[in-house]
């Protein structure tokens, strides 16, 4: 894992000037170029996302397979470029409409790996839409706590050696969660509250405790068969969730996230009574598409401090 400042990357990306009198010579090649040769584009800042260049944050991590998806339903599929196998897998939607269904969790949706805690996560996530009529999607985050009786589907971190991903069914429980609909709407587990109503939010209106409408719309289908969805997650001393459409630029749509649901129940220890200190249920990033249209996480990055702890640098 690379660790990269803002002063590192100005630095990798500096290049003389060029004098008159050499113009017509060859122009030096920069480190960051001649890093790029060996090391994988995704540990390189992309230019796809400006986030390096408006954030305040000490560090700027980007995960190495960052945007691989460790739990997908039943109706999902995770396909890999076999060219360049580094960037990230697509997910495909080709066999069920999730508005014929109850619920698009789990068959239709699909999660992250973990958000470490304290910390906040960046992500930029494309949807695109095949056919016209495939309009309905959502994204958000939420806990999900793989069934005890299914130790394997846990969402296993992606390694070099070996990017899998498991299985969401619905015995898979989903603890808490915060939703933004391509209708608008924003769904909450429990109680949520709009700390900011953003650019287009002048039409926000409470429905319910774990529900707000009027928010801007975004059907996939017609003339836009293609969006890039850009959310923030705050995992600091006031949880919350934003979510910004098509540019990084506006202001965003920022939701709280449902309160007392970080902790878990304890976890009872082996051969004894004593249950442990609780562990926390992470955070996940998570995605449901209907039947026709793809999802890809195109940029995912982890800003902290200054002060990285084990459990975050083992998480990238």
């Amino acid at each position: 894992m690379t660790l990269l400042s803002s002063d590192d990357v100005a630095w990798l990306n500096w290049e003389p000037p060029i004098e008159a009198s050499t113009s017509r010579r060859a122009r030096p090649k920069t480190l960051a170029r001649s890093l790029a040769r060996w090391r994988p584009p995704q540990e390189i800042p992309s230019k796809h996302v400006p986030w390096l260049e408006h954030s305040d944050a000490s560090l700027v991590l980007r995960p190495r397979y960052g945007g691989d998806w460790t739990l997908a339903g039943s109706a999902l599929r995770v396909l890999h470029d076999p060219i360049a196998p580094h960037l990230s897998p697509y997910l495909v939607n080709e066999s069920m409409d999730c508005l014929e269904r109850s619920s698009a969790f789990p068959e239709c949706s699909a999660v992250s790996r973990d958000l470490p805690e304290g910390q906040t996560t960046r992500i930029c996530l494309e949807l695109t839409a095949e056919k016209s009529e495939g309009v309905f999607a959502q994204v958000g985050v939420a806990q999900v706590q793989p069934d005890e009786a299914e130790p394997g589907v846990v969402g296993v971190l992606p390694t070099e050696s070996k990017r899998s991903c498991g299985k969401l069914s619905v015995f898979t429980p989903l603890l808490s969660s915060v939703f933004f609909t391509a209708a608008g709407d924003i769904f909450g587990s429990s109680k949520i509250e709009v700390l900011d109503p953003g650019a287009h939010g002048r039409c926000l209106c409470h429905r319910a405790d774990d529900w707000w409408s009027g928010a801007a719309t975004w059907f996939l289908g017609g003339e836009r068969r293609k969006l890039r969805i850009f959310m923030e997650v705050d995992l600091g001393k006031r949880p919350s969730v934003s979510f910004r459409l098509d540019t990084f630029h506006q202001a965003p749509v920022v939701v709280s996230l449902p309160p007392g649901v970080l902790p878990d129940a304890p976890k009872p220890a082996f051969d004894t009574d004593d249950p442990g200190p609780a562990v926390p249920v992470p955070w996940k990033f998570v995605v449901s598409i209907t039947q026709g249209q793809t999802a890809r996480i195109v940029e995912l990055q982890l800003l902290c401090d200054g002060t990285v702890d084990e459990k975050t640098t083992e998480r990238c």
